[in-house]
């Protein structure tokens, strides 16, 4: 299933690429922010332990990878809330 939340998309992935770094963060994260307006993509879940981030290092656009194991709310002030 593909989601979009404004101009982000979320797509689910058939393989997991072998070239991943960590990205830390605490409970939210910063997925994008926009480029005139400056609102902010914002990725939170209510425990941290439940949200790890990752980009692949081999990727020249730096795309995140998500892995989730709890509900995670993509939030933006021009858009509704996607879980």
């Amino acid at each position: 299933m593909i989601v979009r939340h404004g101009d982000l998309v979320f797509t689910p992935l058939k393989e997991i690429p072998q070239t991943l770094k960590d990205v830390l963060h605490k409970n939210n994260f910063l997925l994008a922010e926009g480029e005139y307006t400056g609102h902010k993509h914002v990725i939170t879940v209510e425990n941290p332990d439940n949200m790890k981030i990752y980009t692949d290092t081999s990727d020249p656009e730096r795309h995140f990878i998500l892995q989730l194991k709890s509900v995670a709310t993509v939030t933006h002030k021009e858009h509704k809330p996607i879980e």
